[in-house]
């Protein structure tokens, strides 16, 4: 199984949200990891969540954990308005994601 994080910055280049990739032979996983206002940012923290949410997503052959929190879907979306293209999914854990350019481009990299 091949692992791949990017992140997504607020405007001070903080890193907010955290996306992990897993790839086990055609399937993929996805999960976000969105840091809330009230917490300091964390790379480790969010690494450990994201991947988690992914996990799901590939044992459970379904996306699930839907984001509700208007909140949360605030600050995905201005990170990403902010950054680059995003096929967004408002879930933490997504199976079989409609992958972005970016996305297949990190999946898909040949040393």
């Amino acid at each position: 199984m091949k692992t791949y994080y990017y992140y997504y910055r607020d405007e001070d280049d903080v890193p907010k949200v955290t996306v992990c990739l897993l790839k086990d032979g055609n399937e993929i996983g996805k999960g976000v990891a969105v840091c809330s206002p009230l917490d300091f940012p964390n790379k480790k923290e969010g690494r450990k969540i994201a991947r988690g949410f992914a996990r799901k997503a590939l044992g459970m052959k379904r996306s699930s954990v839907h984001i509700l929190r208007e909140e949360t879907i605030e600050i995905i979306e201005d990170c990403v308005n902010s950054n680059m293209e995003e096929n967004t999914d408002f879930c933490h854990s997504v199976y079989q994601p409609a992958l972005t350019k970016f996305e297949n481009k990190i999946v898909n990299y040949r040393k």
